[in-house]
C-alpha cells in the first residue's frame, strides 16, 4: 500500500502492512511504483497473491508471478474494469490480459459475470472469455451485519446518498428526483470529483453535503432515512446498498451491476431504469407512506444476512487455500 498518511500504521490481527512513499513523479510514477511493489512482494517470500482490483495491483500480481511462480488472483471490486468493449484503449487489453493470466478471477456477481462475456463477445473475441471463464470465481463482498434492533420511524421526506461524487452515479437525475417530490431533502455523504459542482447546482434547502464521514455517522444517517437513493449508470456489488439494507433502510436504485440481485423490486427496495427520475420520485413518494416504509424496512436486514463477514471470511479462506494446494494455474494459449 502507499503511504499517503501519517501516523500508526493500521497493523492488528496479525496483519502486517508493508508501505512505500506517495511519489511525486508525472508520468513514471505507475512505472516506479510497480517496481517498488513488485521487489516488496517478492521480499515477503509470499505464497500466494490476492489482488484488489486488476490496474495496478494484478500487473504488480503478474510480475511477481513471472519472476517466482507464486499464483495470483484478481478480486474485481466493480463493474467499470469489465466493461471492456464500451470502454476500448490500452487498460481494456491490459484488463483482458491479466484476467486470462490470473490463476483466478473473483467477480463480484454472476451479474458482472455475464456482463464480461457480453463486453469481450461485443469486441469479437470469444476466445479470451473460453480462456478466461475456467478461472472466474464469484465472491461477493462482506458486510458488518449491526445487531437486530427494532428501526424508528424516520422523517418521511428524508432521503440519503452515499457514494462517490462522480459523474457515473448520475447526480443530474438524482436532483431532479428530488426536486419533484413536495419537501423531500436529500443528504449527500460522499467525497469526489464533483463535490464543488454539485454544491453550485443545487438548492441548500432540498440537499445537505456532508463530506466524506465516518462509519458510525453514515450508519445514523441511514437510519435517519426513508430511503437510499442511486442512480448509477454503472455499478458492481455497492457497499453503500448493503449497509443501507443491513440497517433496516429500504433502497431505491437503478437495474444495473449486481444491484438487481441485491433488490427484490417493492420487496426491499424499488428497482428503476437509468435517467429516468420520475421512476425515482414515484419510488420516494411510496416509502413515504409509513405503512408500506416498514414493510419494506422489515425485509431490508433479513435480504443482506447471507453477505455477513461471518459467511464471506470462511468462503475466502477456503479459496485461497484450495489454490495455495493446488496444482500449477492452467496454461495460457
Amino acid at each position: 500500500a502507499r503511504r499517503q498518511f501519517t501516523g500508526p500504521e493500521p497493523e492488528r490481527g496479525g496483519v502486517r502492512v508493508w508501505r512505500r512513499p506517495l511519489l511525486r513523479l508525472p508520468g513514471l510514477r505507475p512505472i516506479v511504483e510497480l517496481i517498488l511493489g513488485t521487489r516488496q512482494a517478492m521480499r515477503a517470500d509470499c505464497e500466494l497473491l490476492l489482488c484488489y482490483i486488476a490496474l495496478n495491483s494484478g500487473v504488480l500480481g503478474w510480475l511477481v508471478h513471472v519472476f517466482s511462480n507464486v499464483p495470483f488472483v484478481i478480486w474485481v471490486r466493480g463493474a467499470d474494469e469489465v466493461q471492456v468493449a464500451s470502454r476500448p484503449g490500452i487498460r481494456s487489453r491490459l484488463c483482458i490480459f491479466l484476467f486470462e493470466r490470473a490463476n483466478e478471477l473473483w467477480l463480484q456477481s454472476h451479474a458482472i459475470a455475464r456482463q464480461l462475456q457480453a463486453e469481450l463477445e461485443q469486441r469479437g473475441d470469444r476466445q479470451a472469455w473460453r480462456r478466461i471463464e475456467p478461472r472466474v470465481r464469484i465472491v461477493s463482498n462482506g458486510l458488518d451485519l449491526p445487531k437486530a434492533e427494532p428501526v424508528e420511524l424516520p422523517p418521511s421526506n428524508r432521503f440519503v446518498f452515499v457514494g462517490r461524487l462522480s459523474p457515473e452515479k448520475d447526480f443530474n437525475t438524482l436532483f431532479a428526483a428530488v426536486a419533484r417530490v413536495s419537501g423531500a431533502h436529500l443528504d449527500v455523504i460522499g467525497d469526489g470529483p464533483l463535490l464543488s459542482k454539485l454544491r453550485a447546482q443545487v438548492d441548500a434547502a432540498q440537499v445537505t453535503f456532508h463530506g466524506a464521514c465516518d462509519r458510525v455517522h453514515i450508519d445514523a444517517q441511514l437510519r435517519r432515512s426513508r430511503g437510499l437513493i442511486l442512480c448509477s449508470t454503472v455499478e458492481g456489488l455497492p457497499n453503500a446498498v448493503l449497509e443501507a439494507l443491513a440497517q433496516g433502510c429500504p433502497v431505491i436504485a437503478t437495474a444495473v451491476g449486481a444491484i438487481p440481485e441485491l433488490l427484490q423490486d417493492g420487496s426491499n427496495g424499488y428497482l428503476v431504469r437509468v435517467g429516468d427520475p420520475e421512476a425515482v420520485a414515484e419510488a420516494m413518494r411510496i416509502l413515504q407512506d409509513d405503512q408500506q416504509w416498514h414493510r419494506m424496512a422489515a425485509q431490508a436486514r433479513r435480504s443482506v444476512e447471507r453477505f455477513s463477514w461471518s459467511h464471506l471470511v470462511p468462503e475466502v479462506e477456503q479459496h485461497l487455500e484450495a489454490l495455495r494446494r493446488a496444482t500449477p494455474r492452467p496454461p495460457n494459449s
